[in-house]
């Protein structure tokens, strides 16, 4: 579909008619095919998010509900105090970002398959193999810069995850709590609680501007020259 796009450019430019209804017509008989590609990739994908999600959890309650793991977690262990988010929320989230991942691995890598292929059997092997040493060498550098994306990753799944508890928590202890008047009290613990949460987000949120920043210079800009 791209040569035919570029011949139908350069039909345009040369006012060939003939050519240029010939390759329009190519490129019309092409739509359908193209598009039933595209979706039956977009069903792939969430195909194997389903699937994922379905085997993590049925994995996951297999553990959770075993004996008194359950009862043990919710009133013995306090090292976990959201499981409710772990097991709903958090491995959606999981799954998503596991698809976006093999998406992101495979499609590029056989664009780059296509293009160093194309590239080797028009111009020699020589251009190509520049271009991937300069890849190679830009994605480490990349990987190194984004190493704090994890970390401050778990960090905001555990804030969220404390924020939902107390409020969660609030919910189930309303008739203790307005006993007691403890309503400015948890008032307090709720907005501390939210209040790092939105610290956190707006620090990652700075860090993703700044990768970007980078990540445009490097695997764009200089890319692009690199590839002149």
């Amino acid at each position: 579909m791209i040569q035919t796009g570029t011949v139908v450019e350069t039909a345009i430019i040369s006012m060939n008619t003939t050519l240029f209804k010939k390759q329009l017509l190519y490129f019309f008989a092409g739509m359908p095919i193209i598009s039933l590609v595209n979706n039956v990739l977009k069903w792939s994908i969430g195909e194997l998010k389903l699937r994922l999600r379905t085997r993590l959890s049925r994995h996951l309650y297999d553990d959770y509900l075993r004996g008194y793991t359950y009862y043990k977690i919710n009133n013995l262990d306090n090292r976990i105090s959201n499981p409710d988010q772990l097991l709903t929320a958090d491995v959606d989230k999981f799954c998503d970002m596991f698809t976006d991942l093999y998406s992101n691995i495979c499609k590029p890598f056989l664009d780059i398959i296509i293009y160093v292929y194309k590239l080797t059997s028009t111009l020699g092997f020589q251009t190509p193999s520049v271009m991937l040493g300069y890849l190679m060498v830009s994605g480490f550098i990349l990987t190194y810069l984004r190493r704090p994306t994890g970390k401050m990753t778990v960090i905001e799944q555990k804030l969220e995850g404390e924020y939902r508890y107390i409020n969660s928590r609030l919910i189930t202890n309303s008739e203790e709590i307005a006993f007691y008047n403890g309503n400015n009290r948890e008032k307090l613990t709720m907005l501390a609680s939210f209040n790092k949460l939105t610290n956190h987000l707006r620090k990652f949120l700075e860090f993703r501007v700044y990768m970007g920043f980078v990540d445009n210079i490097i695997a764009k800009y200089i890319a692009t020259v690199v590839g002149f």
